[in-house]
């Protein structure tokens, strides 16, 4: 476990990856194991990039620090865990709604809605989610739906009564609707 420290440490994550294999298929038993599970998802997230390249490496690492909540939820490195388990979720997040705006920008309704609808259903405690609920008014509102708008406008406005997001989802209603009158 030394090593597989040390190696992750220099950065070396593939080798501190190996090493931490070889401790679990030879020591499946130790008491250190929920400490080797953890490390082996500190190896992961030390490896996560900005949200505007591919995250498959941060599934892993969120795969990773489920297994120590799940299987050693009582170990000490099962509430760090969990606290990276949010950080892993915020990242997915900003990247499934880097690509609903791109979406958006090209006017691929359907898809836009789709990522949006993603972020609120798996990543509602991200601080993306009050901006996928606007980004979905504004969508609706654009498309003509406006009871959906209004819709995703009080989901909003129920979670986040005091967000930049909700104040600006108003303000797109209260438009249409003077618009329409």
């Amino acid at each position: 476990l030394m090593a597989a420290f040390c190696y992750m440490r220099s950065n070396m994550h593939d080798e501190s990856l190996d090493a931490i294999d070889r401790y679990l298929a030879l020591n499946p038993g130790s008491k250190d194991i929920d400490y080797a599970y953890y490390m082996k998802g500190v190896n992961y997230f030390n490896q996560i990039s900005d949200v505007q390249r591919d995250q498959s490496i941060s599934y892993v690492a969120l795969k990773s620090f489920n297994e120590v909540i799940n299987r050693f939820s009582e170990s000490d490195y099962a509430k760090d865990a969990t606290e990276k388990v949010k950080i892993i979720n915020d990242r997915l997040a900003g990247k499934e709604l880097n690509i609903a705006m791109q979406y958006q920008i090209d006017h691929q309704w359907v898809a836009a809605i789709n990522r949006y609808n993603n972020i609120t259903a798996n990543f509602g405690q991200t601080r993306y989610a009050a901006e996928a609920l606007h980004r979905l008014v504004e969508i609706y509102l654009t498309i003509g739906l406006v009871q959906q708008a209004e819709k995703y406008a009080a989901t909003l406005g129920y979670n986040y009564p005091d967000s930049y997001w909700y104040k600006a989802s108003y303000e797109l209603i209260n438009q249409e609707l003077k618009k329409n009158s």
